[in-house]
């Protein structure tokens, strides 16, 4: 057998995140990442923090407890761009997705990444 989250890691995994925690992981996702649908990156949110902490760790603890995103929150809006003057086919065009920032960088950045950082898994 390989290894074994240990009991104390295991307590870690499911213990509910602090504003601390949320704030770090929101933090550490690149500001030149673009923005989402709604134009804000995470810079945006790193910049008025003071003001929507508090809100943005609610949604996010919400969204842990049960599961469910408001659907503001989970908007990816596709896009395809040209690669020539004068597409004429499905595959002279490039799709870009437009997620907002709260989710796919959130949920990439926060929860696997903020135990690795810390070193609970041995690194």
């Amino acid at each position: 057998m390989g290894p074994v989250v240990s009991p104390q890691q295991a307590d870690m995994l499911v213990r509910e995140f602090s504003d601390d925690d949320i704030k770090n992981a929101m933090f550490s996702i690149p500001g030149s990442k673009a923005p989402g649908p709604d134009g804000y990156n995470s810079s945006f949110f790193k910049a008025a923090w003071k003001d929507i902490g508090g809100d943005v760790c609610q949604a996010i603890r919400d969204f842990f407890a049960k599961g469910k995103m408001i659907k503001e929150l989970n908007c990816t809006r596709l896009t395809l761009i040209p690669k020539v003057s004068q597409p004429t086919s499905v595959t002279e065009f490039k799709p870009i997705a437009c997620c907002n920032c709260n989710t796919p960088y959130f949920l990439e950045y926060f929860p696997i990444n903020y135990f690795l950082n810390k070193g609970y898994f041995g690194n």
